[in-house]
């Protein structure tokens, strides 16, 4: 794995899906320079599937979603009147 390259603050890797495979990944592939280490390389086979950095990340945003409360009312409900 290679040296964790600091961002600069405000920096958004948001990119299209052919601006992804044709810019970032074919010069990461061929082994061009690129401005910022964006995509990290990291062996899947090392860790299992719920050992995976980053998991828990998109685990406690569902988690979060669910749980979220909402309020139902009604015409029957008195504190709708």
């Amino acid at each position: 794995m290679m040296a964790r390259t600091f961002l600069p603050p405000g920096f958004r890797f948001h990119p299209a899906d052919v601006g992804l495979v044709m810019y970032h990944l074919k010069r990461k592939v061929i082994g061009k320079n690129v401005t910022f280490e964006v995509i990290s390389e990291l062996n899947i086979y090392k860790y299992s599937p719920w050992d995976l950095p980053g998991i828990n990340f998109f685990w406690s945003v569902l988690v979060a979603g669910m749980s979220s409360s909402k309020t139902y009312r009604s015409s029957q409900d008195e504190r709708a009147q």
